[in-house]
């Protein structure tokens, strides 16, 4: 690409650390970033850039998800395929990156299985980061192999500041120093399996009072009173419900002993990178998604997901105890592929669209 050209990215989420990496090389070599939030403000910037600019389309829930009503959903599936027309017609390449095998929580399921399966034929490249995704999405929709560019998923190394020792974070969240701590972090929604890992925290803490639960992320009014319900039963917990920002994100890994990310479906984890760029062990649930990427990963341990609370309350408590072994396994993972690298990649594929 030229200096003159642009990279077009919908939606562009402006706190979100994986959009910030993905495009800073870019920017380095003078390309311009045009930020879009909403189909409206896609629409106008598409009818204003060149041929030669590139349309990089990351989440889909702003298309469909958003909509008030099924009939409204139709129309702007409708209107968002007329913009990635209007994208061809303009000379645009389009590069869709797929960040999950379906949208959670998808109110219109046939609506999103159509928006998926015109982005897989319309797209010029399909950014992948699990190397297994066309075959864990093939149910749904199919990616051209010709069209695949795989760039993985970075680490978070160096992104944020790692110099807060372990009795600092907890201070400061107000964690106990003899603690065992397991963390969840990221937006707190049921498809995440928050709620089972409470119970299961719970059925733990009646044997190992030491463990504590540290929550940290967005929550929903709905889905909040549902939490309160959960941990009000006397599970002893630390909890931030809201944004959590670069210069707190430290602090609720540092004071962990052990991350759990209980999702029922994931294809792509930035929760699983972010703990190893702050040397923390996981429990994950055996997954096909999650064996394709960390399946050889010593600091990465996988439970049998059967909705069993006291299972989980088993796993997590051996979990904890090997967490201290591991620590050193996922400190050499998290230096593997550091955000500049991945950005660069992602340029040099811009570059030979």
């Amino acid at each position: 690409m030229t200096a003159s050209q642009k990279i077009l990215v919908f939606p562009y989420w402006s706190d979100n650390a994986f959009i910030d990496i993905t495009y800073m090389a870019a920017a380095s070599r003078g390309i311009g970033i045009v930020k879009t939030y909403h189909l409206e403000d896609l629409e106008e910037k598409v009818a204003k850039a060149n041929a030669g600019d590139v349309l990089h389309i990351h989440w889909t829930t702003r298309v469909c998800q958003e909509a008030d009503s099924e009939e409204d959903a139709v129309a702007r599936l409708a209107r968002f395929k007329d913009i990635l027309h209007l994208a061809k017609e303009r000379g645009l390449s389009i590069v869709w990156t797929v960040h999950n095998a379906m949208a959670h929580e998808s109110r219109f399921l046939d609506l999103e299985t159509s928006l998926y399966r015109f982005l897989a034929e319309t797209a010029d490249k399909i950014h992948i980061m699990n190397p297994d995704t066309r075959e864990l999405v093939q149910d749904t929709f199919d990616i051209p192999q010709d069209k695949v560019v795989v760039v993985a998923h970075p680490s978070y190394r160096g992104w944020y500041d790692n110099s807060v020792s372990r009795a600092a974070a907890r201070a400061a969240l107000g964690v106990p120093h003899h603690a065992k701590a397991v963390l969840f972090f990221g937006n707190i929604k049921p498809y995440k399996g928050v709620l089972e890992l409470v119970a299961a925290v719970r059925q733990l803490q009646e044997i190992d009072p030491s463990v504590h639960l540290l929550l940290a992320g967005r929550v929903s009014e709905t889905d909040a009173a549902a939490l309160a319900d959960a941990v009000g039963a006397g599970v002893k917990h630390v909890k931030r419900l809201g944004y959590i920002s670069a210069t707190d994100t430290p602090l609720w890994f540092r004071a962990a002993d052990l991350t759990v990310v209980p999702y029922r479906r994931s294809l792509n984890s930035g929760s699983l990178q972010l703990a190893a760029s702050f040397d923390l062990p996981a429990l994950v649930p055996d997954q096909d998604g999650l064996r394709a990427v960390y399946g050889d990963e010593p600091w990465v341990q996988f439970y049998e997901d059967g909705g069993n609370p006291r299972e989980l309350a088993f796993s997590i408590a051996s979990a904890l105890a090997e967490a201290p072994r591991r620590r050193r396994s996922a400190y050499e993972y998290s230096r593997q592929y550091p955000p500049f690298a991945m950005s660069n990649d992602f340029a040099d594929m811009v570059a030979q669209l």
